[in-house]
């Protein structure tokens, strides 16, 4: 366990807070116990970067963070930019962690907490962990990232690389020999090849191992570089180890360095920050480092040096402002303090041992803010002895025609490029990783099993000094991608499920889905569901990655705008005659191009009915012209088709008044065209009467 006090900055204004916080510090070392002490002063014009060191253990130098991608990216900026300020025993504090809160991806938390050990930051888990997920304790448990943040240098990362379109490459010095922490950070939003170069992380070029720290895998060794795919917004989170520049006895201002942070702008060799000869009490110097506090410079010695020595104190060009402690560290350990120095103080000389170390680091301290701290380390020396010539190792270096090729490919490996600077190369052994071996300068072999598998090639010299290097091969049949959508095209803000269900892999399992909607929105897992804000034609990409690295990528075309519903027919034609009282039954055949459902909607002579399908009966109850109109909707737009429909009586038959015949039965006539003609009517009484 640990003791610690957290004090926070409330409603503190008018308060000078390193005043108050210097309390605190004076009443933990009063009481004698070991008491982590936590300045949480998150306002920026109090600069607590300046004053933390010497206050505090950690301090805040951000608003609260909250469990999102971009707050926690913003809070990384404003960390990043006081790097210096960090040393053993003393950091920055970004804020805890959200890492399993629910607001990020697990690609998020990943970036999140690699981040946060790459800055050294405390390590604070701001998640319930009574319920946390599985992933969610990998994640924060992983030992080989725990290792990264608690490295006994104590260095912050810095920006070793600013590419395009959101990918950055951020490096930090680890304790052992050419080892370094490198984060491949992607914050665009499709995932992208990212390529670490040995010089921008202040190695040799040649050969470097590299190792995964998420997957806690080693990669193998690579000439110069490095490069990876990385998902959108992840970290690749790698230990990458090569050979240090090494710095000979003289002077360390023409030497590379392998860590420089300064405040507002970088350190500057052989003048002052001000862009002046480097001056201390009148004295000009010709060689040295014009610092801006709070900075921070790492050289690795040879290791046959044995002191190093410089002149130190604040430019004149401030006069007696400034304030500012200079400190020398030797593999994480304080060798030197100067104690608080001023532009009043006079120049003060630095000379410490420094045998076996391989670390030698020159801290600035700013004491109370950065105005006008501009500290000078004059003609800085290492002084080394000389000591007999050794034998210097071969360099076993190998090519491959293939870094990755299928089961029974034959891949050509060529040792060619090995040297040896002193003599020569007696003997090539190779240990494929697969339980075969080869000797000989070129050889081939054919791999029979997936896997990735460490190839070797060890080199020997002819005073029997070997060099070994190793790189991965990966063996894998690719997967097939391969998605499903429910439907091809919708409307603006319609959710369309997305799904990758049949993909597959042969020889293994698929490990990620990342998917491209075309609208610069992206996301990850084997099922999605997305909306277009917008009409147009999106290009929807799937890139499935299997457990060997092998990926495959499959797009589909997604049209966005809805497409009206059509009318293919109607029973019956636009126009006819209804006798009164009679019914007749009404129909419209549709369909809609995009598969929505359809809905109807009827009316009589402009009002509503009580029908929704297809068909309508309608029953001509009142003579006159009557319009009959539908429309067909798909919840989007709509189309329509109208009767017009002429209600009419019937026509009724003529009839003829008839009465009784007087002096015989008589024959009731109904119209001419059922006897003939009225005359034939007459006809017959006349006849009558005269048989009278």
């Amino acid at each position: 366990g640990v003791d610690y006090i957290k004090a926070d900055r409330c409603d503190a204004n008018g308060l000078v807070m390193k005043d108050i916080y210097a309390r605190w510090r004076d009443a933990i070392v009063a009481s004698g116990r070991p008491i982590v002490l936590s300045a949480s002063d998150n306002t920026p014009t109090d600069e607590p970067w300046a004053w933390g060191p010497v206050t505090a253990h950690q301090w805040r130098m951000s608003g609260d963070i909250s469990d999102d991608w971009g707050t926690m990216l913003s809070i990384v900026d404003r960390n990043v930019a006081h790097a210096a300020a960090t040393a053993p025993g003393t950091y920055n504090d970004p804020d805890m962690l959200e890492v399993g809160n629910g607001g990020m991806t697990d690609g998020e938390y990943r970036t999140h907490l690699g981040m946060w050990a790459l800055m050294s930051a405390p390590l604070i888990a701001g998640n319930d962990v009574r319920s946390m997920s599985d992933v969610t304790r990998m994640i924060l448990s992983n030992p080989d990232v725990i290792a990264v943040d608690q490295d006994a240098l104590g260095f912050q990362t810095t920006l070793a690389a600013d590419l395009a379109n959101g990918v950055q490459v951020w490096s930090k010095p680890l304790a052992a020999s050419g080892a370094r922490a490198v984060g491949l950070l992607n914050r665009g939003n499709a995932a992208t090849t990212i390529k670490v170069e040995w010089q921008s992380i202040n190695l040799t070029p040649g050969t470097a191992t590299v190792r995964d720290l998420w997957t806690r895998a080693d990669r193998g060794s690579f000439q110069n570089n490095y490069s990876t795919i990385v998902p959108a917004h992840e970290m690749a989170l790698l230990e990458v180890v090569g050979v240090d520049p090494v710095v000979p006895s003289g002077s360390l201002s023409g030497q590379p360095w392998t860590y420089m942070a300064n405040e507002q702008a970088p350190v500057e060799r052989n003048s002052s920050f001000g862009g002046h000869p480097l001056g201390l009490d009148g004295i000009h110097y010709a060689a040295g480092f014009g610092t801006q506090a709070p900075s921070a410079i790492e050289f690795r010695p040879d290791a046959s040096c044995q002191r190093f020595a410089s002149d130190i104190g604040v430019d004149d060009e401030v006069g007696n402002l400034g304030s500012v402690i200079f400190q020398v560290w030797g593999d994480g350990v304080k060798l030197y303090d100067s104690g608080v120095m001023t532009g009043a103080t006079s120049t003060a000389t630095v000379n410490v041992s420094i045998p076996g170390v391989r670390s030698v680091r020159l801290q600035v301290v700013a004491v109370d803010s950065t105005s006008d701290d501009h500290a000078d380390w004059a003609n800085p020396q290492v002084t080394c002895d000389a000591g007999p010539s050794p034998n210097l190792p071969p360099q076993a270096r190998f090519t491959a025609s293939q870094s990755r090729t299928v089961p029974w490919n034959p891949v050509t490996f060529d040792a060619g490029s090995s040297t040896d600077p002193d003599g020569t190369i007696v003997s090539y052994a190779w240990d494929f990783g697969d339980g075969f071996a080869g000797s000989g300068v070129v050889v081939g072999h054919a791999f029979v099993a997936s896997g990735r598998f460490s190839v070797v090639l060890t080199v020997v010299d002819n005073r029997q000094t070997s060099n070994a290097v190793s790189s991965d091969i990966t063996v894998d049949f690719p997967p097939i991608a391969a998605l499903s959508v429910s439907r091809t095209t919708a409307p603006p803000g319609v959710p369309i499920q997305f799904d990758a269900f049949a993909s597959k892999d042969s020889d293994g399992t698929i490990v990620s889905y990342a998917w491209d909607f075309g609208d610069g929105q992206t996301a990850a897992g084997i099922s999605f569901a997305h909306a277009y804000a917008d009409n147009g034609t999106f290009t929807v990409r799937l890139t499935v990655m299997d457990d060997l690295g092998g990926l495959d990528t499959t797009a589909v075309s997604i049209e966005i705008g809805n497409r009206a519903p059509t009318i293919l027919a109607a029973s019956p034609h636009a126009g006819f005659v209804l006798p009164l009282d009679e019914t007749q039954t009404l129909v419209v055949v549709a369909s809609d191009p995009d598969g929505d459902p359809l809905t109807y909607a009827w009316a009589v002579d402009g009002l509503p009915v009580n029908a929704s399908s297809a068909s309508y009966e309608f029953i001509g109850s009142s003579v006159g012209s009557h319009v009959v109109r539908v429309l067909v909707s798909d919840g989007f737009a709509h189309v329509g088709f109208a009767w017009s429909i002429d209600v009419r009586t019937p026509p009724q038959p003529a009839q003829l008044p008839v009465g009784p015949v007087q002096d015989a039965p008589y024959l009731q006539a109904f119209g001419a065209s059922a006897l003939g003609s009225l005359g034939v009517v007459l006809l017959v009484r006349y006849l009558r009467r005269r048989r009278h």
